[in-house]
């Protein structure tokens, strides 16, 4: 039933294997400064959650999968831009 996580500095974060793995209610997330690889697939995000969460993000040589999320069909390139312009591969 989680639906929101904000205000949570993860520069320092080593590891997000499974973090919201079945988070379905899961629709928006603040956590700034990530650079490890991690997953939002199979949650509640539309594209403003989404790109929210791209702005987010740190610079790294990472990937995010976004796959199954409301939003991601309507992403524009522009959307995926400000995450693959941080060095993210992102994973629809």
């Amino acid at each position: 039933s989680l639906t929101t996580v904000t205000g949570i500095d993860g520069s320092g974060v080593t590891n997000m294997t499974q973090t919201f793995q079945n988070c379905y209610s899961l629709s928006w997330l603040r956590i700034t400064g990530l650079t490890v690889s991690f997953t939002l697939e199979d949650c509640n995000f539309s594209r403003e959650g989404l790109v929210q969460v791209f702005n987010d993000l740190g610079i790294a040589s990472a990937t995010i999968t976004v796959t199954n999320n409301p939003g991601v069909p309507n992403l524009t390139p522009a959307d995926i831009a400000i995450a693959t312009g941080k060095g993210w591969t992102v994973t629809t």
